[in-house]
């Protein structure tokens, strides 16, 4: 790679920045096979993995009318007994879903198939590196045999036909007549199957697939016909037993290929490595883990299963690895088996088999939403232990150095932070933020468990809970909810409301309620009665739908392995994908959520309104409402007048008042939600997750009263609109304290992002400095934060020439990813966040 000049680049630059500086991608020793096969994987271009849809589709052409979950099972043993073994030479760990090295993206025709006859753009016979594409033979299966047989009997098409059904409002909410978003929000259920979510591993490496094979044995054998589910239970444990025999077989055959190999060999050392290999696989994932080596291997299998089951967004957590792992380590270490060097190694392993599983939906609508390829496969490590005491342990430390200075922006490393984490791992926490790449983001365990606990949680297990997905948490052993989310345009409900209802992007469609000519409001009050009515309406739009989505779901999509490994389902013996309809365990919860996007344009566009119309008097409304139609055109005087108005994130009160009330009232109408269906403990929520929709739904909404221009980007996350915090990283941390009642249970996961220069964190001092705001964050008891540490010269001299900074990863959202991997918007958007100094 050429090495990229530090011309017009700040004095100070951080690792990752010094690294791209002389050529480099990485900056730390790797081992011999982790430095040739990165590059492999990083230099090639990203294949659709066809094979998995057209095994599919073979299965259920064969199985119409029998019960989904039976249908799937049948599809992975199939999949396991027909898919090409793979193994390349340098890897340490084996199995892969795609039988090549090399990044890929799986369709799941299943979901999002209704529209795969239009993938025609994707065909390419010599793509370049990090580019999507099909091959013609894989083109001509799809056009000829899948895309015909999923075009009515996909999720999504369904899904909307249910949604034309329900009435004009709940359809045109979301789509114009002919098929088109609104811009109102986004739909999630039709680009991937479920939220992310988080496997049991632990249990996995205890017992093994035998081990969970006998326990469905024992299930059958109390299964009697007069039970009133006997035909559900039975057809759950049929499913089951199948995805037991289908992940032994796929390991089998892994293993005697790993054989063969150590026969092929003539170095002792690559007998000795191929037959140890062997071994493993041979072992588990059948068994029970025994070693270090076996349970990473046995974790691998298990979560590999998930790039194959079904449609998670953005891949499947890892859960706490330090602390499943954690007695496997601590064996081996204590028996003289492994080194900690190993163990790295490993790792890194692990990583490159994370990273060559691309997340790209397929739904035409969906693009855009998930730039720089987002990836949630979440590894946490930190945190408490059941017992309530800090649970870092030397794997934690291995872990997060396998992650620093590595180019792979998988895994993503999430830490759980709390008030008495070691000053030693806060150390290494700064020092890692430091490095640049936006690793590791940190989630707050002084709000989260006593939220566990106001939700009906028992507290041993709101301690044990997990980071999972952008910044989300999970309990693997008590929550029965996956649904996907629907991504609302917090903004959009103001627009209509100084629109009469109507969409200006639409000119005429009528899609909110009537709420009058804003022109002639007389009070700030008329402003917040006529937003409160959009509000209202959009708020029961998006339960409808998410209650349509609940209901259709389960008679298309089927998970089978989840359902089996994570012990909800097993104990109800119901599908993953039922979301909850009918469990009956108290200690069992249903988190549904709604992601809102856009929280500090809505607010500031209010407080604008309020000062400069109502309060000061500079403008009149109809002064307003016209500068903001002609997008400022003609008006800069308004604008500028609007930009300087209070603003969220300065630790104004005016600016957080208004973000509190706005706060207040929609979690008000969350907790009115009701509970159909009798899902359990079923608790709305709302969050705050934007990925990259902020920059999506930015494109489709007018400008703003707060002088924000048409179709630029949102505000991000639950941080200010981008570029207008002005008063540093301590205000910014004072209004962010602020933007959820901490009174409400109805809220989860607002993602909070920070920008620093790497000059302002410069060597132990700047470390220092780091430490105490972490420490001021988790005294302020805000749910998440990550860091962006670069220069903006280095973003905009990668925006000119990508090629040179190919390897430059930032922090998007909830993932880090490679800068040039990213669309000219999404990177403007965060060229665009402040850079504060600490």
């Amino acid at each position: 790679m050429p090495a990229v000049t530090a011309d017009a680049i700040a004095e100070v630059l951080s690792p990752q920045e010094q690294a791209l500086a002389q050529g480099k991608s990485t900056w730390v020793e790797t081992n011999e096979e982790f430095r040739r096969l990165l590059p492999q994987i990083r230099q090639s271009p990203i294949r659709l993995f066809v094979e998995r849809a057209k095994i599919l589709t073979d299965v259920y052409k064969r199985t119409e009318g029998e019960p989904v979950n039976v249908r799937h099972a049948k599809f992975l043993k199939e999949f396991a007994e027909r898919i090409p073994i793979y193994i390349h030479p340098d890897e340490t760990l084996i199995g892969s879903p795609a039988p090549w090295v090399g990044r890929y993206v799986t369709p799941f025709p299943e979901c999002d198939g209704s529209g795969y006859s239009e993938l025609k753009w994707m065909l390419n016979d010599n793509p370049a590196p990090s580019e999507a594409f099909i091959t013609s033979d894989d083109w001509k299966l799809i056009e000829n045999e899948i895309a015909p047989y999923w075009k009515t009997k996909a999720l999504d098409i369904n899904f909307l036909s249910l949604l034309r059904t329900a009435g004009p409002d709940a359809y045109r909410y979301a789509w114009t007549d002919d098929g088109k978003p609104t811009g109102v929000y986004f739909e999630t259920g039709i680009a991937r199957s479920s939220q992310n979510w988080t496997l049991d591993y632990d249990r996995v490496l205890k017992t093994g697939f035998k081990g969970i094979r006998a326990e469905l044995e024992a299930l059958r054998a109390e299964l009697t016909p007069t039970d009133s589910r006997y035909l559900e239970k039975h057809a759950f444990i049929e499913a089951g037993l199948l995805t037991c025999d289908a992940v032994i077989t796929w390991a089998r055959r892994y293993a005697d290929a790993a054989a063969e190999l150590a026969k092929q060999q003539t170095d002792p050392q690559k007998i000795a490595k191929w037959e140890k290999i062997a071994e493993i696989n041979r072992w588990v994932p059948e068994n029970p883990a025994r070693t270090f080596a076996e349970a990473l291997q046995c974790q691998w299998w298990t979560q590999a299963w998930t790039r194959i089951e079904f449609n998670i967004g953005g891949n499947v957590g890892n859960g706490r690895l330090d602390q499943y792992l954690y007695p496997y380590y601590h064996a081996d270490k204590a028996a003289g088996l492994i080194t900690d060097e190993e163990v790295v190694d490993l790792l890194r392993m692990l990583y490159l088999k994370m990273y060559q599983y691309i997340f790209m939906p397929l739904a035409a609508n969906a693009a855009g939403a998930t730039e720089g390829f987002a990836h949630f496969e979440c590894v946490c490590i930190g945190g408490q232990t059941p017992d309530g005491r800090d649970a870092t342990n030397d794997l934690t430390y291995l872990i997060m150095k396998s992650k620093r200075g590595v180019g792979v922006t998988m895994p993503d490393l999430a830490v759980r932070f709390h008030s008495t984490t070691p000053e030693r791992l806060l150390h290494e926490i700064a020092e890692t933020i430091k490095e640049g790449q936006g690793y590791p983001k940190l989630v707050n365990d002084e709000i989260v468990i006593p939220m566990y606990l106001a939700k009906g949680v028992p507290l041993p297990l709101a301690y044990d809970y997990t980071i999972n997905g952008c910044e989300e948490v999970r309990q693997i052993r008590a929550e029965v909810y996956n649904c996907g989310s629907a991504y609302g345009n917090l903004v959009m409900p103001l627009e209509m409301a100084l629109n009469d209802g109507r969409i200006r992007r639409l000119k005429d469609v009528q899609v909110g309620p009537k709420t009058g000519d804003p022109r002639a409001f007389k009070s700030f009050d008329e402003v917040w009665d006529a937003y409160t009515t959009q509000m209202k309406y959009y708020i029961k739009q998006v339960f409808d739908r998410t209650i349509l989505y609940e209901d259709v779901r389960a008679k298309y999509i089927a998970s089978p392995l989840s359902s089996i490994v994570n012990p909800p389902y097993m104990h109800e013996m119901k599908d993953a994908m039922v979301s909850g309809v009918g469990f009956e365990c108290k200690d069992y919860v249903s988190l549904v959520n709604m992601d809102m996007i856009g929280p500090a344009t809505l607010s500031d566009s209010l407080v604008a309104i309020k000062k400069l119309v109502f309060d000061d008097k500079k403008i009149t409304m109809p002064q307003m409402i016209e500068a903001i139609e002609s997008n400022f055109e003609g008006h800069e005087a308004i604008r500028q007048l609007a930009l300087h108005a209070p603003k969220w994130g300065d630790n104004h009160p005016e600016a957080d008042q208004m973000m509190v009330k706005v706060q207040r009232f929609i979690l008000g109408e969350v907790e009115k939600l009701p509970n159909p269906n009798n899902v359990v403990n079923r608790n709305w929520e709302q969050r705050v997750l934007p990925v990259t929709v902020q920059v999506q739904l930015g494109m489709g909404t007018a400008a703003t009263p707060n002088g924000r221009k048409a179709n630029e980007p949102l505000s991000e996350g639950c941080g200010p609109q981008q570029g207008h915090d002005t008063k540093g990283p301590t205000a910014l941390l004072n209004s962010v304290a602020q933007f959820e009642p901490r009174d409400s249970k109805h809220w989860c996961a607002p993602l909070f992002n920070v920008k620093l220069s790497p000059g302002s964190l410069k060597g132990e001092v700047g470390t220092r400095k780091l430490m105490a705001f972490l420490r001021s964050y988790c005294d302020l008891r805000i749910w998440h934060i990550q860091f962006n540490v670069i220069n903006r010269a280095t973003l905009l001299a990668a925006q000119k020439d990508p090629e040179k900074y190919r390897d430059l990863i930032v922090r998007v959202a909830g993932y880090s990813a490679f800068f040039a991997e990213m669309d000219k918007a999404a990177q403007d958007e965060i060229i665009a966040r402040t850079e504060h100094e600490m």
